[in-house]
């Protein structure tokens, strides 16, 4: 399997598979696919997510991974890759809202936050302001530089 950005074609089947999985899609534009990584196995999409970027922070949107392919460590590699991605580009925190994934996050290293503790910038995203409901999970990972060579010591998934 790999994982690699989206290409600029992939819009609808982007919007498809996420509507496929519960997640919003109704806002996605075409300038979105640059913030997306895709997986695939072969010519299927099994995975995918996005960043939003409102720097220094950014939002972390649409992961969902196709159900036959759930268990093996997929989403963990998305999540990671992106990360990776928003602290080489300088980005300080990231944000996300969840109502089915709060559990994973948490064990990936994410913190609870009030959304009112979320920047201006980003709680006025599509996500926060009208396609996410009130009770969804709020979380943020502050980012902070690798130095070169520096291993992630979070655990590994079980």
């Amino acid at each position: 399997m790999t994982i690699e950005p989206a290409a600029s074609t992939e819009l609808s089947l982007l919007q498809e598979f996420l509507t496929a999985h519960a997640l919003p899609a109704e806002d996605l534009e075409a300038r979105h696919l640059e913030e997306f990584l895709v997986c695939r196995e072969g010519d299927q999409l099994v995975g995918c997510v996005a960043l939003e970027p409102y720097p220094p922070d950014g939002l972390l949107r649409s992961l969902a991974v196709r159900e036959d392919q759930r268990g093996r460590g997929l989403a963990r590699r998305l999540v990671d890759q992106l990360v990776e991605r928003a602290r080489q580009r300088g980005f300080t925190t990231l944000y996300l809202l969840t109502t089915t994934a709060e559990a994973l996050f948490l064990h990936l290293g994410w913190l609870p936050t009030d959304r009112a503790e979320v920047p201006d910038a980003v709680r006025q995203s599509s996500e926060f302001a009208a396609l996410c409901p009130a009770s969804a999970a709020c979380l943020r990972l502050p980012l902070s530089p690798r130095s070169p060579g520096e291993r992630d010591t979070r655990s590994p998934p079980r």
